[in-house]
């Protein structure tokens, strides 16, 4: 992500994808959605 290295998996599993990703790039994507307020109180 943005040139770092990441956790970060797409592969087949039961005729469809599984999508695997580490707790940082999970807590990258979610702070996209909070404000910056929420930001502060949760991190």
């Amino acid at each position: 992500m943005n040139g770092k290295d990441a956790s970060f998996a797409l592969v087949p599993a039961d005729g469809s994808y599984k999508v695997t990703f580490g707790e940082e790039e999970f807590i990258a994507f979610f702070k996209e959605f909070l404000r910056p307020q929420l930001i502060e109180m949760l991190f």
